[in-house]
Protein backbone atom coordinates (compact mmCIF):
# COMPACT_ATOMS: atom_id res chain seq x y z
CA UNK A 1 0.00 0.00 0.00
CA UNK A 2 1.88 3.39 -0.85
CA UNK A 3 2.25 6.23 2.18
CA UNK A 4 -0.37 8.50 0.30
CA UNK A 5 -3.30 5.50 0.62
CA UNK A 6 -2.40 4.72 3.96
CA UNK A 7 -2.62 8.48 4.96
CA UNK A 8 -5.82 8.69 3.32
CA UNK A 9 -7.27 5.78 5.13
CA UNK A 10 -5.92 7.00 8.31
CA UNK A 11 -7.82 10.00 8.02
CA UNK A 12 -10.94 7.97 7.34
CA UNK A 13 -11.34 9.00 3.31
CA UNK A 14 -12.01 6.18 0.75
CA UNK A 15 -8.12 6.08 -1.17
CA UNK A 16 -9.24 6.02 -4.65
CA UNK A 17 -12.19 8.97 -4.20
CA UNK A 18 -9.63 10.96 -2.56
CA UNK A 19 -7.06 10.49 -5.29
CA UNK A 20 -9.78 11.41 -8.10
CA UNK A 21 -10.50 14.37 -6.18
CA UNK A 22 -6.39 15.32 -5.88
CA UNK A 23 -6.55 14.44 -9.94
CA UNK A 24 -9.22 17.09 -10.18
CA UNK A 25 -7.63 19.67 -8.59
CA UNK A 26 -4.53 19.36 -10.02
CA UNK A 27 -5.91 19.93 -13.66
CA UNK A 28 -7.16 23.37 -14.74
CA UNK A 29 -8.56 21.55 -18.30
CA UNK A 30 -12.60 21.38 -18.64
CA UNK A 31 -11.77 18.52 -20.96
CA UNK A 32 -8.83 16.70 -19.12
CA UNK A 33 -11.62 17.02 -15.73
CA UNK A 34 -14.61 15.47 -17.91
CA UNK A 35 -12.30 12.71 -19.08
CA UNK A 36 -11.70 11.65 -15.79
CA UNK A 37 -15.20 11.88 -14.24
CA UNK A 38 -15.77 9.50 -17.15
CA UNK A 39 -13.27 6.91 -16.63
CA UNK A 40 -14.53 6.79 -12.79
CA UNK A 41 -18.04 6.19 -13.63
CA UNK A 42 -16.86 3.58 -15.95
CA UNK A 43 -14.58 2.00 -13.22
CA UNK A 44 -17.70 2.46 -11.07
CA UNK A 45 -20.26 0.46 -13.41
CA UNK A 46 -17.17 -2.25 -13.76
CA UNK A 47 -17.44 -2.57 -10.01
CA UNK A 48 -20.84 -2.41 -9.35
CA UNK A 49 -21.33 -5.56 -12.23
CA UNK A 50 -18.52 -7.50 -10.06
CA UNK A 51 -19.69 -10.31 -7.53
CA UNK A 52 -21.50 -8.52 -4.87
CA UNK A 53 -18.77 -7.98 -1.91
CA UNK A 54 -20.23 -9.24 2.06
CA UNK A 55 -19.02 -5.79 2.96
CA UNK A 56 -21.71 -3.00 3.16
CA UNK A 57 -18.49 -0.32 3.53
CA UNK A 58 -17.35 -1.42 -0.13
CA UNK A 59 -21.14 -0.39 -1.19
CA UNK A 60 -21.10 2.76 0.73
CA UNK A 61 -17.60 3.59 -1.01
CA UNK A 62 -18.83 2.89 -4.33
CA UNK A 63 -22.06 5.26 -3.86
CA UNK A 64 -20.75 7.96 -1.95
CA UNK A 65 -17.93 8.34 -5.48
CA UNK A 66 -21.60 7.47 -7.68
CA UNK A 67 -23.17 9.99 -5.41
CA UNK A 68 -20.05 12.80 -6.36
CA UNK A 69 -20.29 11.79 -10.50
CA UNK A 70 -24.07 12.47 -10.30
CA UNK A 71 -23.23 15.54 -8.99
CA UNK A 72 -20.78 16.87 -11.86
CA UNK A 73 -23.48 15.93 -14.15
CA UNK A 74 -22.73 12.42 -15.12
CA UNK A 75 -25.73 9.61 -15.42
CA UNK A 76 -24.97 6.29 -13.28
CA UNK A 77 -28.63 5.43 -12.92
CA UNK A 78 -28.08 2.01 -14.80
CA UNK A 79 -26.21 0.74 -12.16
CA UNK A 80 -25.92 2.84 -8.42
CA UNK A 81 -29.50 3.86 -8.15
CA UNK A 82 -30.35 0.06 -7.18
CA UNK A 83 -27.68 -0.05 -5.27
CA UNK A 84 -29.17 2.71 -3.00
CA UNK A 85 -32.34 1.05 -2.71
CA UNK A 86 -30.86 -2.13 -1.40
CA UNK A 87 -28.54 -0.01 0.53
CA UNK A 88 -31.80 1.20 2.16
CA UNK A 89 -33.44 -2.06 2.68
CA UNK A 90 -30.21 -3.61 4.22
CA UNK A 91 -29.05 -0.60 6.74
CA UNK A 92 -28.93 -1.59 10.13
CA UNK A 93 -27.10 1.21 11.69
CA UNK A 94 -27.62 4.72 11.68
CA UNK A 95 -24.57 5.77 9.81
CA UNK A 96 -25.79 3.03 7.50
CA UNK A 97 -29.47 4.80 7.19
CA UNK A 98 -28.17 8.21 6.97
CA UNK A 99 -25.80 7.13 3.74
CA UNK A 100 -28.67 5.59 2.06
CA UNK A 101 -31.40 8.13 2.77
CA UNK A 102 -29.05 10.88 1.45
CA UNK A 103 -28.36 8.74 -1.24
CA UNK A 104 -31.65 8.03 -2.03
CA UNK A 105 -32.71 11.47 -2.10
CA UNK A 106 -30.39 13.22 -4.18
CA UNK A 107 -31.04 10.31 -6.72
CA UNK A 108 -34.50 10.00 -7.00
CA UNK A 109 -35.60 13.28 -6.50
CA UNK A 110 -38.13 13.51 -10.08
CA UNK A 111 -40.00 10.43 -8.26
CA UNK A 112 -38.12 7.85 -9.93
CA UNK A 113 -39.51 4.74 -10.62
CA UNK A 114 -37.46 2.95 -8.27
CA UNK A 115 -38.67 5.04 -5.79
CA UNK A 116 -41.73 2.28 -5.55
CA UNK A 117 -39.06 -0.45 -4.19
CA UNK A 118 -38.12 1.35 -0.63
CA UNK A 119 -41.68 2.01 0.31
CA UNK A 120 -41.25 -1.20 3.11
CA UNK A 121 -38.39 0.31 4.23
CA UNK A 122 -39.79 3.43 4.33
CA UNK A 123 -42.84 2.06 6.26
CA UNK A 124 -40.40 0.41 9.10
CA UNK A 125 -38.52 3.42 9.42
CA UNK A 126 -41.50 5.58 9.86
CA UNK A 127 -42.40 3.59 12.75
CA UNK A 128 -39.16 3.67 14.40
CA UNK A 129 -38.32 4.69 17.65
CA UNK A 130 -35.16 6.62 17.23
CA UNK A 131 -36.26 10.25 16.45
CA UNK A 132 -32.91 9.96 13.65
CA UNK A 133 -34.32 7.32 11.72
CA UNK A 134 -37.82 8.58 11.52
CA UNK A 135 -36.64 12.27 10.27
CA UNK A 136 -34.49 10.78 7.71
CA UNK A 137 -37.05 8.87 6.15
CA UNK A 138 -39.30 11.75 6.23
CA UNK A 139 -36.96 13.50 4.31
CA UNK A 140 -36.50 10.80 1.33
CA UNK A 141 -39.96 10.69 1.51
CA UNK A 142 -41.00 14.31 0.44
CA UNK A 143 -38.04 13.73 -1.72
CA UNK A 144 -38.58 10.63 -3.75
CA UNK A 145 -42.83 10.33 -2.90
CA UNK A 146 -44.64 9.53 -6.18
CA UNK A 147 -48.81 9.43 -6.32
CA UNK A 148 -48.13 6.06 -6.35
CA UNK A 149 -46.22 5.78 -2.75
CA UNK A 150 -48.83 8.15 -1.00
CA UNK A 151 -51.83 5.52 -0.38
CA UNK A 152 -48.95 3.49 1.18
CA UNK A 153 -47.17 5.95 3.10
CA UNK A 154 -49.75 8.87 4.16
CA UNK A 155 -50.99 6.83 7.30
CA UNK A 156 -47.11 6.81 8.49
CA UNK A 157 -46.77 10.27 7.90
CA UNK A 158 -50.43 11.11 9.55
CA UNK A 159 -49.40 9.16 12.78
CA UNK A 160 -45.87 11.34 12.83
CA UNK A 161 -47.70 14.48 13.41
CA UNK A 162 -48.48 13.20 17.03
CA UNK A 163 -45.24 12.65 18.05
CA UNK A 164 -43.44 14.11 20.57
CA UNK A 165 -40.69 15.77 18.91
CA UNK A 166 -41.71 18.91 16.94
CA UNK A 167 -38.71 18.40 14.38
CA UNK A 168 -40.83 15.46 13.69
CA UNK A 169 -44.06 16.65 13.81
CA UNK A 170 -42.84 19.82 11.05
CA UNK A 171 -41.55 17.38 8.76
CA UNK A 172 -44.27 15.03 8.83
CA UNK A 173 -46.90 18.27 8.25
CA UNK A 174 -44.49 19.58 5.17
CA UNK A 175 -44.17 16.07 4.03
CA UNK A 176 -48.04 16.10 3.98
CA UNK A 177 -47.61 19.14 1.38
CA UNK A 178 -45.74 17.70 -0.11
CA UNK A 179 -48.34 14.99 -1.02
CA UNK A 180 -50.72 18.00 -1.73
CA UNK A 181 -48.96 19.28 -4.01
CA UNK A 182 -48.58 16.09 -6.11
CA UNK A 183 -52.21 14.97 -5.82
CA UNK A 184 -54.56 16.92 -4.01
CA UNK A 185 -57.68 15.11 -4.66
CA UNK A 186 -55.68 12.28 -2.46
CA UNK A 187 -55.22 14.18 0.24
CA UNK A 188 -58.91 15.75 0.44
CA UNK A 189 -59.47 13.31 3.84
CA UNK A 190 -56.12 14.69 5.67
CA UNK A 191 -56.71 18.77 5.12
CA UNK A 192 -58.34 18.71 8.53
CA UNK A 193 -55.12 17.29 10.39
CA UNK A 194 -53.24 19.72 8.37
CA UNK A 195 -55.52 22.46 9.51
CA UNK A 196 -55.65 21.33 13.52
CA UNK A 197 -51.54 22.03 13.08
CA UNK A 198 -52.10 25.96 13.25
CA UNK A 199 -53.29 24.79 17.03
CA UNK A 200 -49.47 23.22 17.77
CA UNK A 201 -48.08 24.57 20.35
CA UNK A 202 -44.53 25.17 19.21
CA UNK A 203 -44.13 27.62 16.97
CA UNK A 204 -42.25 26.28 14.29
CA UNK A 205 -44.96 23.51 13.09
CA UNK A 206 -47.74 26.06 13.04
CA UNK A 207 -45.23 28.57 11.00
CA UNK A 208 -44.97 25.24 8.66
CA UNK A 209 -48.60 24.99 8.94
CA UNK A 210 -49.30 28.49 7.49
CA UNK A 211 -47.16 27.27 4.57
CA UNK A 212 -49.08 24.28 3.91
CA UNK A 213 -52.09 25.26 4.07
CA UNK A 214 -51.54 28.51 2.10
CA UNK A 215 -51.15 26.04 -0.97
CA UNK A 216 -54.76 24.17 0.35
CA UNK A 217 -56.57 27.77 0.71
CA UNK A 218 -55.40 28.67 -3.00
CA UNK A 219 -56.73 26.01 -4.69
CA UNK A 220 -60.24 26.25 -3.14
CA UNK A 221 -60.52 30.04 -1.12
CA UNK A 222 -64.36 29.64 -0.83
CA UNK A 223 -64.18 26.19 0.86
CA UNK A 224 -61.84 27.10 3.70
CA UNK A 225 -62.84 30.68 4.95
CA UNK A 226 -63.46 29.28 8.65
CA UNK A 227 -59.63 29.26 9.04
CA UNK A 228 -59.71 32.94 9.09
CA UNK A 229 -60.43 33.35 12.87
CA UNK A 230 -57.65 31.24 14.01
CA UNK A 231 -55.40 33.06 11.23
CA UNK A 232 -56.15 36.20 12.92
CA UNK A 233 -55.42 34.90 16.39
CA UNK A 234 -51.88 33.73 15.52
CA UNK A 235 -51.26 37.29 13.80
CA UNK A 236 -52.53 38.75 17.28
CA UNK A 237 -50.20 36.66 19.41
CA UNK A 238 -47.04 37.37 17.27
CA UNK A 239 -47.96 41.41 17.53
CA UNK A 240 -48.43 41.10 21.30
CA UNK A 241 -45.00 39.36 21.23
CA UNK A 242 -45.77 35.68 22.49
CA UNK A 243 -43.76 33.75 20.69
CA UNK A 244 -39.88 32.86 21.14
CA UNK A 245 -37.63 35.62 20.76
CA UNK A 246 -35.66 33.53 18.56
CA UNK A 247 -38.70 33.90 15.82
CA UNK A 248 -37.47 38.07 15.88
CA UNK A 249 -35.70 39.24 13.36
CA UNK A 250 -34.37 42.89 13.28
CA UNK A 251 -36.21 43.81 16.35
CA UNK A 252 -39.44 43.02 14.29
CA UNK A 253 -41.44 40.14 15.93
CA UNK A 254 -42.07 37.06 13.54
CA UNK A 255 -41.96 38.52 10.66
CA UNK A 256 -41.74 35.90 8.25
CA UNK A 257 -44.89 33.88 10.12
CA UNK A 258 -46.48 37.90 9.89
CA UNK A 259 -46.28 37.64 6.58
CA UNK A 260 -47.39 33.91 5.96
CA UNK A 261 -50.32 34.85 8.11
CA UNK A 262 -51.49 37.89 6.10
CA UNK A 263 -50.60 35.74 2.48
CA UNK A 264 -53.10 33.49 3.87
CA UNK A 265 -55.38 35.93 4.99
CA UNK A 266 -55.46 37.98 1.59
CA UNK A 267 -56.63 34.43 -0.18
CA UNK A 268 -59.78 34.16 1.37
CA UNK A 269 -63.52 34.91 -0.09
CA UNK A 270 -65.02 37.49 1.06
CA UNK A 271 -66.32 36.80 5.30
CA UNK A 272 -68.59 38.24 7.67
CA UNK A 273 -68.71 41.79 8.60
CA UNK A 274 -67.19 40.60 12.12
CA UNK A 275 -64.26 38.76 10.69
CA UNK A 276 -63.59 41.01 8.56
CA UNK A 277 -63.32 44.07 10.91
CA UNK A 278 -60.95 41.86 12.78
CA UNK A 279 -58.89 41.16 10.14
CA UNK A 280 -58.34 44.61 9.43
CA UNK A 281 -57.96 46.09 12.74
CA UNK A 282 -55.32 43.18 13.21
CA UNK A 283 -53.17 44.65 9.84
CA UNK A 284 -53.95 48.29 10.74
CA UNK A 285 -51.86 47.14 14.22
CA UNK A 286 -49.31 45.39 12.44
CA UNK A 287 -49.09 48.26 9.96
CA UNK A 288 -48.39 50.57 13.32
CA UNK A 289 -45.91 48.59 14.79
CA UNK A 290 -43.65 48.08 11.54
CA UNK A 291 -41.06 51.20 12.51
CA UNK A 292 -39.92 52.56 9.15
CA UNK A 293 -37.52 54.60 10.90
CA UNK A 294 -34.80 52.36 11.88
CA UNK A 295 -34.76 51.67 7.29
CA UNK A 296 -34.99 47.62 7.83
CA UNK A 297 -36.05 45.11 4.71
CA UNK A 298 -37.74 43.37 7.18
CA UNK A 299 -39.55 45.92 8.16
CA UNK A 300 -40.31 47.11 4.63
CA UNK A 301 -41.40 43.70 3.89
CA UNK A 302 -43.77 43.36 6.82
CA UNK A 303 -45.41 46.62 5.61
CA UNK A 304 -46.03 46.09 1.89
CA UNK A 305 -47.25 42.69 2.51
CA UNK A 306 -49.78 44.37 5.22
CA UNK A 307 -50.96 46.81 2.52
CA UNK A 308 -50.96 44.45 -0.15
CA UNK A 309 -53.16 42.33 1.68
CA UNK A 310 -55.57 45.36 2.90
CA UNK A 311 -55.75 46.23 -0.28
CA UNK A 312 -56.91 42.86 -1.60
CA UNK A 313 -58.85 42.01 1.26
CA UNK A 314 -61.06 45.48 0.59
CA UNK A 315 -60.54 47.11 3.93
CA UNK A 316 -62.99 49.74 5.09
CA UNK A 317 -62.32 53.44 3.12
CA UNK A 318 -60.93 54.58 6.47
CA UNK A 319 -58.48 51.63 6.82
CA UNK A 320 -57.02 52.56 3.32
CA UNK A 321 -56.71 56.49 3.46
CA UNK A 322 -54.82 55.64 6.51
CA UNK A 323 -52.56 53.58 4.34
CA UNK A 324 -52.53 55.91 1.68
CA UNK A 325 -51.77 58.47 3.60
CA UNK A 326 -48.80 56.71 5.26
CA UNK A 327 -47.61 56.09 1.88
CA UNK A 328 -47.39 59.75 1.47
CA UNK A 329 -45.05 60.35 3.89
CA UNK A 330 -42.67 57.93 2.88
CA UNK A 331 -42.52 59.01 -0.47
CA UNK A 332 -42.17 62.39 0.80
CA UNK A 333 -38.65 61.56 3.22
CA UNK A 334 -35.73 62.52 2.43
CA UNK A 335 -34.58 58.88 2.30
CA UNK A 336 -34.47 57.18 -1.33
CA UNK A 337 -35.34 53.34 0.24
CA UNK A 338 -38.34 55.40 2.09
CA UNK A 339 -39.42 56.60 -1.53
CA UNK A 340 -38.28 53.28 -2.89
CA UNK A 341 -40.76 51.58 -0.21
CA UNK A 342 -43.46 54.13 -0.81
CA UNK A 343 -43.54 53.31 -4.25
CA UNK A 344 -43.95 49.79 -4.48
CA UNK A 345 -47.05 50.45 -1.35
CA UNK A 346 -48.72 52.76 -3.89
CA UNK A 347 -48.37 50.18 -6.71
CA UNK A 348 -50.29 47.31 -4.93
CA UNK A 349 -52.95 50.19 -3.76
CA UNK A 350 -53.36 51.46 -7.39
CA UNK A 351 -54.08 47.94 -8.97
CA UNK A 352 -56.22 46.62 -6.34
CA UNK A 353 -57.90 49.99 -5.25
CA UNK A 354 -57.46 52.43 -7.90
CA UNK A 355 -60.30 54.77 -6.68
CA UNK A 356 -58.19 55.28 -3.58
CA UNK A 357 -55.30 56.85 -5.77
CA UNK A 358 -57.09 58.56 -8.56
CA UNK A 359 -56.21 62.72 -8.50
CA UNK A 360 -52.43 61.70 -7.43
CA UNK A 361 -51.11 61.92 -10.46
CA UNK A 362 -49.76 65.05 -11.20
CA UNK A 363 -47.44 64.70 -8.19
CA UNK A 364 -46.45 61.53 -8.74
CA UNK A 365 -44.98 63.00 -12.61
CA UNK A 366 -43.70 65.96 -10.76
CA UNK A 367 -41.56 63.36 -9.12
CA UNK A 368 -40.54 61.66 -11.86
CA UNK A 369 -39.11 64.45 -13.51
CA UNK A 370 -37.70 65.82 -10.22
CA UNK A 371 -35.91 62.34 -9.40
CA UNK A 372 -34.23 62.05 -13.27
CA UNK A 373 -30.84 60.71 -11.71
CA UNK A 374 -32.66 57.30 -10.09
CA UNK A 375 -34.18 55.48 -12.54
CA UNK A 376 -35.36 52.62 -10.19
CA UNK A 377 -37.16 55.15 -8.46
CA UNK A 378 -38.58 56.36 -11.89
CA UNK A 379 -39.37 52.89 -13.07
CA UNK A 380 -41.19 52.33 -10.10
CA UNK A 381 -43.25 55.56 -10.32
CA UNK A 382 -43.67 55.07 -13.91
CA UNK A 383 -45.30 51.50 -12.79
CA UNK A 384 -47.17 52.99 -10.18
CA UNK A 385 -48.49 55.44 -12.45
CA UNK A 386 -49.40 52.57 -15.63
CA UNK A 387 -52.06 50.90 -12.89
CA UNK A 388 -53.18 54.49 -12.07
CA UNK A 389 -54.20 55.25 -15.74
CA UNK A 390 -57.98 55.46 -16.41
CA UNK A 391 -58.56 56.67 -19.46
CA UNK A 392 -57.70 57.50 -22.82
CA UNK A 393 -56.54 60.69 -22.41
CA UNK A 394 -54.33 59.99 -19.49
CA UNK A 395 -53.13 57.37 -21.29
CA UNK A 396 -51.81 59.53 -23.85
CA UNK A 397 -50.43 62.00 -21.41
CA UNK A 398 -47.87 58.85 -19.86
CA UNK A 399 -46.45 58.10 -23.45
CA UNK A 400 -43.42 60.80 -23.00
CA UNK A 401 -42.87 59.37 -19.98
CA UNK A 402 -42.09 55.90 -21.36
CA UNK A 403 -40.01 57.94 -23.83
CA UNK A 404 -37.94 59.83 -21.47
CA UNK A 405 -37.75 57.38 -19.37
CA UNK A 406 -35.92 55.20 -21.96
CA UNK A 407 -33.75 57.88 -22.93
CA UNK A 408 -32.56 57.99 -19.49
CA UNK A 409 -31.85 54.12 -19.44
CA UNK A 410 -30.06 54.57 -22.54
CA UNK A 411 -27.73 56.92 -20.98
CA UNK A 412 -27.07 54.78 -18.44
CA UNK A 413 -26.22 51.06 -20.26
CA UNK A 414 -29.31 49.28 -18.75
CA UNK A 415 -30.46 46.93 -21.22
CA UNK A 416 -32.56 44.80 -19.18
CA UNK A 417 -34.61 47.50 -18.13
CA UNK A 418 -34.75 49.27 -21.42
CA UNK A 419 -36.61 46.02 -22.60
CA UNK A 420 -39.24 45.81 -19.93
CA UNK A 421 -39.95 49.50 -20.45
CA UNK A 422 -40.01 48.91 -23.95
CA UNK A 423 -42.63 46.30 -23.74
CA UNK A 424 -44.63 47.95 -20.85
CA UNK A 425 -44.94 50.68 -23.75
CA UNK A 426 -46.58 48.67 -26.13
CA UNK A 427 -48.66 46.63 -23.53
CA UNK A 428 -49.67 50.41 -22.68
CA UNK A 429 -50.47 51.36 -25.99
CA UNK A 430 -52.61 48.33 -27.34
CA UNK A 431 -54.62 48.56 -23.74
CA UNK A 432 -56.06 51.40 -25.54
CA UNK A 433 -57.54 50.83 -28.97
CA UNK A 434 -59.32 53.97 -28.49
CA UNK A 435 -56.23 56.24 -28.37
CA UNK A 436 -55.45 57.89 -31.30
CA UNK A 437 -53.29 56.07 -33.73
CA UNK A 438 -51.42 59.13 -35.16
CA UNK A 439 -50.22 59.70 -30.98
CA UNK A 440 -49.62 55.31 -31.00
CA UNK A 441 -47.55 55.64 -33.99
CA UNK A 442 -45.60 58.58 -32.73
CA UNK A 443 -45.26 56.72 -29.32
CA UNK A 444 -43.65 53.31 -31.40
CA UNK A 445 -41.52 54.94 -33.56
CA UNK A 446 -40.03 57.38 -30.76
CA UNK A 447 -39.18 54.94 -28.56
CA UNK A 448 -37.92 52.76 -30.85
CA UNK A 449 -35.51 55.34 -31.98
CA UNK A 450 -34.30 55.83 -28.40
CA UNK A 451 -33.68 52.32 -27.56
CA UNK A 452 -30.21 50.87 -27.90
CA UNK A 453 -29.89 49.10 -30.69
CA UNK A 454 -30.23 45.48 -29.61
CA UNK A 455 -33.50 46.24 -27.42
CA UNK A 456 -34.92 47.61 -30.86
CA UNK A 457 -36.02 44.07 -32.41
CA UNK A 458 -38.67 44.37 -29.46
CA UNK A 459 -40.97 46.53 -31.34
CA UNK A 460 -39.49 45.94 -34.78
CA UNK A 461 -42.08 43.42 -35.68
CA UNK A 462 -45.18 45.43 -34.30
CA UNK A 463 -44.23 48.42 -36.30
CA UNK A 464 -44.06 46.58 -39.32
CA UNK A 465 -47.39 44.71 -38.47
CA UNK A 466 -49.10 48.33 -37.86
CA UNK A 467 -47.27 49.23 -41.15
CA UNK A 468 -48.78 46.39 -43.19
CA UNK A 469 -52.35 46.93 -41.65
CA UNK A 470 -52.21 50.48 -42.53
CA UNK A 471 -52.43 51.57 -38.57
CA UNK A 472 -49.01 53.55 -39.40
CA UNK A 473 -49.22 56.66 -40.76
CA UNK A 474 -47.06 56.60 -44.51
CA UNK A 475 -46.07 59.91 -44.16
CA UNK A 476 -45.21 60.04 -40.67
CA UNK A 477 -43.26 56.53 -41.31
CA UNK A 478 -41.36 57.73 -44.53
CA UNK A 479 -40.19 60.98 -42.31
CA UNK A 480 -38.92 59.06 -39.17
CA UNK A 481 -37.32 56.43 -41.70
CA UNK A 482 -35.93 58.73 -43.68
CA UNK A 483 -34.21 60.52 -40.58
CA UNK A 484 -32.84 57.42 -39.32
CA UNK A 485 -30.92 56.68 -42.71
CA UNK A 486 -28.84 59.47 -42.22
CA UNK A 487 -26.95 57.74 -39.06
CA UNK A 488 -23.91 57.26 -39.51
CA UNK A 489 -23.20 54.75 -37.11
CA UNK A 490 -24.88 52.38 -39.10
CA UNK A 491 -26.85 50.96 -35.88
CA UNK A 492 -28.18 47.58 -37.84
CA UNK A 493 -32.02 46.72 -36.24
CA UNK A 494 -32.29 50.77 -36.97
CA UNK A 495 -30.89 51.15 -40.57
CA UNK A 496 -32.85 47.61 -41.42
CA UNK A 497 -36.45 49.17 -40.48
CA UNK A 498 -35.61 52.40 -42.11
CA UNK A 499 -35.00 50.72 -44.81
CA UNK A 500 -37.60 48.52 -44.90
CA UNK A 501 -40.21 51.16 -44.75
CA UNK A 502 -39.11 52.50 -47.83
CA UNK A 503 -39.37 49.79 -49.20
CA UNK A 504 -42.79 48.92 -48.03
CA UNK A 505 -43.83 52.83 -48.41
CA UNK A 506 -41.98 53.04 -51.96
CA UNK A 507 -40.93 56.29 -50.87
CA UNK A 508 -38.70 56.80 -54.41
CA UNK A 509 -37.23 60.01 -52.63
CA UNK A 510 -35.58 57.67 -50.25
CA UNK A 511 -33.30 56.54 -52.89
CA UNK A 512 -30.26 58.79 -52.00
CA UNK A 513 -30.68 57.76 -48.18
CA UNK A 514 -29.79 54.48 -49.45
CA UNK A 515 -26.95 55.46 -51.62
CA UNK A 516 -25.27 57.25 -48.12
CA UNK A 517 -25.98 54.10 -46.43
CA UNK A 518 -24.28 51.46 -48.96
CA UNK A 519 -21.28 53.91 -48.88
CA UNK A 520 -21.08 54.01 -45.45
CA UNK A 521 -21.14 50.20 -45.22
CA UNK A 522 -18.54 50.08 -47.88
CA UNK A 523 -16.22 52.33 -45.81
CA UNK A 524 -17.40 50.02 -42.38
CA UNK A 525 -17.11 47.26 -44.31
CA UNK A 526 -15.77 44.77 -41.30
CA UNK A 527 -18.30 45.73 -38.78
CA UNK A 528 -21.55 46.20 -40.85
CA UNK A 529 -24.16 43.14 -41.46
CA UNK A 530 -23.76 41.87 -44.37
CA UNK A 531 -27.86 41.29 -44.35
CA UNK A 532 -28.07 44.94 -43.91
CA UNK A 533 -26.22 45.70 -47.08
CA UNK A 534 -28.33 42.85 -49.26
CA UNK A 535 -31.59 44.20 -47.39
CA UNK A 536 -30.27 47.68 -49.06
CA UNK A 537 -29.47 46.76 -52.33
CA UNK A 538 -33.00 44.59 -52.65
CA UNK A 539 -34.74 47.57 -51.45
CA UNK A 540 -32.98 50.14 -53.88
CA UNK A 541 -33.28 47.65 -56.75
CA UNK A 542 -37.52 48.08 -56.24
CA UNK A 543 -37.33 51.26 -55.94
CA UNK A 544 -35.45 51.79 -58.60
CA UNK A 545 -37.69 50.09 -61.15
CA UNK A 546 -40.58 51.95 -59.87
CA UNK A 547 -42.75 54.29 -62.14
CA UNK A 548 -40.77 57.81 -62.49
CA UNK A 549 -37.80 56.67 -61.12
CA UNK A 550 -34.38 55.36 -62.49
CA UNK A 551 -31.26 53.88 -61.49
CA UNK A 552 -29.15 57.10 -60.69
CA UNK A 553 -25.20 57.05 -60.89
CA UNK A 554 -24.72 57.17 -57.46
CA UNK A 555 -26.78 54.10 -56.18
CA UNK A 556 -24.92 52.16 -59.21
CA UNK A 557 -21.72 53.48 -58.59
CA UNK A 558 -22.60 52.61 -54.66
CA UNK A 559 -23.89 48.72 -55.62
CA UNK A 560 -21.28 48.40 -58.15
CA UNK A 561 -18.64 48.78 -55.07
CA UNK A 562 -19.97 45.10 -53.40
CA UNK A 563 -19.58 43.27 -56.61
CA UNK A 564 -16.21 41.58 -55.04
CA UNK A 565 -18.42 40.64 -51.72
CA UNK A 566 -17.36 37.38 -50.22
CA UNK A 567 -20.91 36.85 -49.05
CA UNK A 568 -23.85 35.07 -51.19
CA UNK A 569 -26.75 36.87 -50.42
CA UNK A 570 -24.93 40.32 -51.18
CA UNK A 571 -23.25 39.07 -54.08
CA UNK A 572 -26.67 38.07 -55.65
CA UNK A 573 -28.62 41.09 -55.01
CA UNK A 574 -25.72 43.08 -56.42
CA UNK A 575 -25.82 40.62 -59.43
CA UNK A 576 -29.88 41.19 -59.52
CA UNK A 577 -29.61 44.85 -58.99
CA UNK A 578 -26.79 45.08 -62.25
CA UNK A 579 -29.17 43.07 -64.27
CA UNK A 580 -32.29 45.14 -63.93
CA UNK A 581 -30.10 48.51 -64.10
CA UNK A 582 -29.10 46.90 -67.97
CA UNK A 583 -32.37 46.23 -68.77
CA UNK A 584 -33.67 49.83 -67.59
CA UNK A 585 -31.08 51.03 -69.90
CA UNK A 586 -29.05 52.60 -66.67
CA UNK A 587 -24.86 53.11 -67.38
CA UNK A 588 -23.28 50.76 -65.83
CA UNK A 589 -19.60 50.75 -66.91
CA UNK A 590 -17.01 50.12 -64.63
CA UNK A 591 -16.26 53.38 -62.47
CA UNK A 592 -12.69 53.75 -64.09
CA UNK A 593 -13.90 55.22 -67.62
CA UNK A 594 -15.89 58.07 -66.08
Amino acid sequence: MSAKRAKALRAGLDPDFHELLVQLSKTASATTQRNLLAAEVQSLRLLAAAPPSKSKASKSRLLVRAMFCEMMGFDTSDFAYLQAVTLCQDSRNLFEKRLAHLVAAIFMQSGHELSLMMTNTLQRDLCSSNVFEVAMALGVVAATATTDMIPSLVRFVEQCLKHDNEMIRRKALLTLHHFYRIDPEAMQPYIKKMKRCLADPHPGVMSAALVALHTVVLAQPSAHGSLAPAVVHILRQILEHRLDVSYNLHGVPAPFEQVNCMRLLALFEPLSAVVEDAITQTLLDALHKVDTNQQDNVAYMVMLQCVETLAVRRGTQGALREVWEMLLRLFQSESGIDQHVAIEGIIVLAKQRPDMVRGQEHGLIAAFEEHGDDTVLRHGILTALESMCSDTDAAVALVPLFVAHIRSLVGEGNMALQAQVADGLLAHVQRYPGMDPVAKSKALLDAFAELSDPCRRRLTNTIRVWAADGMLSKEMGVVYALGWLADEALPSHKIWLAVWMCGHWRAVQAVDALTGVLELARQHDATVDPELVAHTIETSMRLCTLPGAAFGFAIVAAVRAFEGSGNIAVANRVRQFMEAATANGAFTKPSATF
